[in-house]
């Protein structure tokens, strides 16, 4: 049986959103200092600034499915499987928007020591731990205990 834990939005997350974001407004910036516009300065350090932690909150997303007792996890080029009994700690941001939830692992893998996954979208708690935080929780401890 396989769980898709990652949002369907990843993709568009992790390749389409940064360049679409950045274009937008660096086109309106562009037109701000063609105009002499006094905004143009402002435009362009929330086109500078935005765009930086567009790229930082999203260059590292991955795809993430449960496979059985394994971990699928997939940038869209590369495909790696992960034994969920690798998994050391789980760990959620509950300050970004989106959630993220990082699974740092006992040994490297192709992807390194951590993986980040934007989980799938819920409408209530934005601050509570989201259920797949849980979910993946409850995993590791019934696969650690005796």
């Amino acid at each position: 049986m396989n769980k898709q834990l990652s949002s369907s939005l990843t993709f568009f997350d992790k390749y389409l959103f940064f360049p679409i974001w950045c274009g937008w407004l660096g086109y309106s910036t562009i037109m701000l200092y063609i105009k002499n516009d006094p905004k143009k300065y402002t435009w362009f350090l929330m086109w500078l600034f935005g765009g930086l932690l567009i790229f930082i909150f999203t260059h590292n997303l991955k795809k993430v499915t449960i496979s059985g007792d394994r971990l699928e996890v997939s940038n869209y080029l590369k495909t790696i499987n992960i034994p969920i009994s690798e998994i050391l700690h789980i760990r959620e941001n509950r300050i970004i928007n989106f959630h993220p939830i990082s699974i740092y692992f006992k040994n490297p893998t192709d992807f390194g020591s951590k993986i980040t996954f934007m989980p799938v979208s819920r409408l209530f708690l934005p601050f509570g731990t989201h259920p797949i935080h849980k979910e993946l929780d409850a995993l590791i401890n019934n696969e650690t205990t005796p």
